[in-house]
């Protein structure tokens, strides 16, 4: 199935590809742990190539961004396409077909989190947003009063980072990949062997999304608030194990299943911008057990019902955790023509209860964090890129670097990540050792 809805991304992109005029880039990229990975997956290199047209300039325009990785090594794959989307649009109104952005909230991409948009995750720390599949429609009311609407029918679930289960074993070509090896079961310790249960690519692509979005913008003032009801963007992953171990007495028989959740996302966002500053502040709303179908088919043609969750059976189940997350957030941005700062911070309001363990589900990555952003031009041809991450609450600990240098034909990438995460109960934790160095070597054309 996942294969299925991979192929099908790539019809758009070599539709795309010939169509509109594109720059590409091919690149060859290298990444070494500096010290061992609690989860290694035996990957140092791949190839990449990555195309995309120019950003839409008239009424009656498209865009495409789009790229894959190859692992040769394992023989494997990882794709994206961020957007691919028409759009027509006149002095009121505009009405946009494919995949696209939806830039409702401004701190999702910078901590990267997926309650709106999916996200790349090539790398641990990839920050590259993936929109969603619909039809998108904004309209001006009056001079300083916009609305926003997204309706599908179609769901495109967050595909990397991708994992494959051999001879009971889970292997992922990214490093961003952390799953349970062993289980306390009736007392005892013991290996997990795992077997993957394939859902229906029919019962995964058929799915259905709204949204909404209210904007004031008056005298570089600006106030929105937003509401969503999709499916999440990763899909979630119940695990059961039979009672009566047949096959394999002292390990632990794990059947993993796929499945789509539905999930409500709202949100306020007031700001002020001018020549020096962006500065935004919200509050957002991420609620796991948000249900709609009542109200969706009032106004649903189509009458697409939503996945089930799996049951609860006489089998010993690992399930995922159903809450609602509150987060406040602030953004400030200072553009520059030769750099750029953005000064971010992060509170989850809400009881965190999602534990560490990013296999079964998505745990909470921030509590009480503040975050610096930056890039700086030296040159037309040389230029460097600074992250950092700080967790108050648990004291984690996150620095990005890369150094860059490019002309029209060739670049050249050089960067480190460091991670330190003290407490056990920390998403990071499962990544403390994942410190590593990379290079990439590309050719533009």
């Amino acid at each position: 199935m996942i294969m299925l809805v991979k192929l099908l991304f790539l019809i758009p992109f070599f539709i795309s590809v010939a169509a509109w005029s594109v720059t590409s880039k091919f690149s060859y990229e290298f990444r070494d742990s500096i010290n061992r990975p609690i989860n290694p997956n035996g990957v140092k290199d791949w190839l990449s190539i990555d195309a995309k047209s120019k950003k839409p300039t008239q009424r009656n325009d498209n865009y495409f961004e789009a790229g894959a990785r190859y692992f040769y090594a394992t023989d494997a794959f990882m794709y994206s396409a961020p957007e691919i989307y028409f759009i027509r649009e006149n002095s009121s109104n505009q009405l946009i077909l494919g995949r696209k952005l939806i830039n409702w909230n401004k701190y999702e991409q910078f901590w990267g989190l997926n309650h709106i948009n999916a996200q790349r995750s090539y790398d641990l720390l990839d920050d590259q947003p993936e929109g969603l599949v619909g039809i998108f429609y904004e309209q001006t009311l009056w001079s300083h009063l916009k609305t926003s609407l997204f309706l599908s029918y179609l769901y495109v679930p967050q595909l990397n980072p991708g994992i494959k289960v051999k001879d009971g074993k889970i292997s992922s070509p990214s490093d961003s990949v952390a799953y349970p090896s062993k289980l306390d079961l009736y007392g005892r310790v013991r290996p997990i062997v795992y077997e993957l249960e394939q859902p229906k690519w029919s019962d995964v692509v058929f799915q259905k999304s709204l949204g909404f979005n209210l904007a004031y913008d008056y005298n570089n003032f600006l106030c929105s608030t937003y509401a969503l009801y999709k499916p999440e963007n990763k899909l979630r992953i119940n695990a059961r194990t039979p009672l009566n171990r047949v096959h394999l007495p002292d390990a632990a028989e794990v059947t993993a299943q796929p499945f789509v959740n539905y999930h409500g996302v709202y949100g306020l966002l007031t700001g002020y911008q001018n020549s020096f500053t962006s500065n935004f502040l919200g509050v957002e709303v991420i609620d796991a057990n948000t249900e709609l179908d009542n109200v969706f088919k009032s106004i649903d043609p189509l009458k697409v019902e939503p996945q089930k969750r799996p049951v609860k059976n006489d089998e010993f189940d690992i399930r995922p955790s159903y809450i609602a997350q509150t987060y406040l957030h602030y953004t400030t941005i200072i553009p520059r023509d030769t750099f750029s700062i953005s000064l971010n911070y992060i509170r989850l309001l809400s009881k965190e209860s999602i534990q560490k363990d990013s296999f079964f589900q998505e745990a909470s990555r921030f509590i009480d964090a503040v975050g610096v952003g930056g890039t700086l031009s030296f040159t037309d041809h040389f230029s460097t890129l600074v992250k950092w991450y700080y967790d108050f609450k648990r004291q984690d600990n996150i620095v990005k670097t890369e150094i860059g240098w490019n002309n029209q034909s060739i670049g050249l990438v050089l960067g480190l990540e460091v991670l330190k995460a003290p407490d056990m109960d920390s998403y990071w934790s499962n990544f403390r050792t994942n410190d590593s160095v990379y290079s990439k070597f590309s050719i533009l054309f």
